[in-house]
């Protein structure tokens, strides 16, 4: 079970991201290890309308569905984005 404030900190990352434009998105680390993170807009597959955050080396996996726009970034940076 993750702890509360780990989790808090993590549901302020989801938030930021997405709202986020690409230069702020581009400065995001993850909250645990502060490494760089790996998302992805999904607008058309079996997430319609899902953002995914990861950190590879910390394994956190978190999964945003029902994303009602695409996130500012998209545009700018595309639908895979490694900060």
């Amino acid at each position: 079970m993750i702890a509360p404030e780990a989790k808090q900190k993590l549901d302020k990352l989801s938030i930021r991201v997405l709202a986020a434009p690409a230069d702020a998105l581009k400065k995001e680390k993850c909250p645990e290890c502060g490494r760089g993170l790996k998302l992805v807009f999904d607008a058309a597959g079996p997430r319609h309308g899902s953002v995914c955050i990861m950190c590879p080396p910390c394994q956190i996996k978190i999964w945003i569905d029902g994303v009602a726009e695409v996130p500012p970034w998209v545009a700018t940076l595309g639908t895979v984005v490694e900060t």
